[in-house]
């Protein structure tokens, strides 16, 4: 089965790596978003979270569009998590559990921790591989 899958594990590298430093990235500007509303807007940040904790707390049924504004006003101060977005939903697809197995067993061996920056850092300098935007893009 390895032998089969072995043309894709490059293409899907590229792909985990694309995919995890975009979300990498998303982090960064939520975090940037956040330290500048709670530096410069920080009673909005305020009412914001306590109108999401509230909304939250008694399970009230808005409609779609103050749910949309709630969404819109929780992104644009930093306060949501991009990696629990979920852009849209599709049925699971079926071998993809098996082929990213053979993708770890492929690519581990080439990973190892390092406890100075608390990831993944490739083995070799050659590896054109790094942990984080690989851990993002499989999560």
């Amino acid at each position: 089965g390895s032998k089969k899958t072995e043309m894709l594990m490059l293409p899907m590298l590229t792909c985990f790596r694309r995919v995890g430093q975009a979300q990498l990235l998303r982090r960064m500007i939520r975090f940037e978003l956040q330290r500048c509303a709670r530096v410069d807007a920080k009673e909005l940040q305020h009412s914001v979270s306590t109108l999401n904790a509230s909304l939250l707390s008694t399970q009230q049924r808005d409609g779609p569009e103050e749910t949309k504004m709630i969404c819109d006003f929780t992104t644009a101060v930093g306060l949501g998590n991009p990696l629990d977005t979920v852009f849209m939903a599709t049925d699971p697809l079926e071998g993809l559990p098996v082929l990213l197995l053979f993708f770890v067993i492929t690519y581990v061996p080439k990973l190892s921790y390092d406890s100075n920056y608390g990831s993944l850092a490739k083995v070799k300098g050659g590896y054109p591989i790094d942990g984080c935007p690989i851990v993002a893009g499989t999560a």
